[in-house]
């Protein structure tokens, strides 16, 4: 008989950087850039170590604020101190692969997500995120009529409303419309029993190490092939690195197995480049088995817009989706007013640079074992 407990072992491999933040901003006050490495320090022992030189009264002023230094290499180079004798202090050093400091601003790092031991590693919930979006892709595109109804209600809905709420009842149907079959709770289709997601268990990945994560710089591709490099500095997996973690499915509940699902990957990655990516020079059509993890990697490969309306009727829709929810502020800085000139909403993708290629963020190629 077979066991209604399936378990599969699944391998990432990443192609683009992956970037998992833990919201977490290092600050110039924390880290030092030579060369094009930034040694990120510990605070509390820093200071412990200043408090043995009589510097700590020194070092509280240029926390708080109240010393002429804004950042650490200067301040410890006023204080004639040498980095390089700090070894003790310092959390983690990692390399910046390639990098174009914009001088209008600030240089901000996002940390990544860590465990207890400083070990990297990707939550089950990111996993399962990317595995629910692009089922619930794959399925709005081979079953159109299953989903006509919320299509209506949306394009009737979206010409109301606006803010940060702004279409996302809609959007809570149409995933019910997918995914709430159990009939657990008949009276209340919403209600999360109902959702056979639940038979859908994803891992944590296994750890990574500190060697595995690199700096990536934020860099929007235009349509035409031109770039914007922002100062925005990402930890993130390097291309190349394998993300380890197991996927857990009870038969009884979950109509999905191994097959199933990279099928799904297949579909949903043909609809993000036929929508979205063939807009962009310079960008390859991605394999049937490309998935796309993580912060960075772009509204369209973390949306259901396209695979539920199409290109024809999705592109003005995602344009109007800009159009009711950024500032007015925003609106007159990125412009999305010409997205259906360009041919592609959003009309920017996101990309790093990384020996020398640019590179989609979040992208990786998944194998089921």
């Amino acid at each position: 008989m077979k066991p209604f407990l399936q378990e599969y072992h699944v391998k990432l491999k990443t192609v683009g950087p992956v970037f998992i933040g833990n919201g977490k901003e290092i600050n110039k006050k924390e880290y030092i850039m030579s060369n094009r490495r930034v040694t990120v320090f510990n605070i509390q022992k820093l200071y412990q170590r200043m408090k043995q030189l009589h510097l700590d009264g020194d070092f509280e002023k240029f926390l708080l604020g109240e010393s002429r230094s804004f950042e650490l290499a200067r301040w410890l180079e006023e204080k004639r101190l040498d980095a390089g004798k700090l070894s003790d202090c310092r959390r983690y050093i990692l390399e910046c692969n390639e990098f174009t400091r914009d001088g209008k601003g600030n240089l901000q790092i996002l940390e990544f997500m860590k465990d207890a031991y400083m070990h990297p590693y990707v939550p089950g919930t990111s996993l399962k995120g990317m595995f629910r979006t692009i089922i619930l892709g794959s399925d709005m595109i081979r079953n159109r009529r299953k989903y006509d109804m919320n299509r209506r209600t949306i394009i009737a809905n979206s010409k109301f409303g606006g803010g940060r709420g702004y279409l996302s009842k809609e959007a809570g149907q149409a995933e019910q419309t997918a995914f709430h079959t159990l009939k657990r709770n008949e009276k209340r289709i919403d209600d999360a029993v109902n959702d056979w997601m639940s038979g859908f268990i994803v891992s944590d990945s296994e750890p990574l190490d500190l060697n595995n994560l690199t700096l990536c710089q934020k860099v929007e591709r235009h349509a035409d092939g031109s770039e914007k490099v922002l100062n925005i500095l990402r930890e993130c997996i390097a291309p190349g690195t394998e993300i380890n973690f197991t996927i857990t499915i009870d038969t009884e509940i979950c109509p999905y197995e191994a097959e199933e699902i990279l099928d799904a990957v297949g579909c949903f990655a043909d609809s993000c480049y036929n929508n979205f990516i063939n807009c962009f020079n310079g960008m390859d059509r991605p394999s049937d088995d490309t998935v796309w993890l993580g912060g960075g990697a772009g509204f369209v490969t973390k949306t259901i817009v396209y695979p539920l309306m199409g290109k024809e009727d999705g592109l003005p829709l995602v344009k109007q989706i800009f159009d009711k929810t950024l500032s007015e502020k925003a609106r007159r800085e990125h412009k999305h007013y010409n997205d259906d000139i360009i041919g592609a909403s959003p009309h920017i993708i996101k990309c790093t640079r990384y020996n020398g290629q640019t590179l989609q963020m979040g992208m990786c190629h998944i194998r089921i074992v």
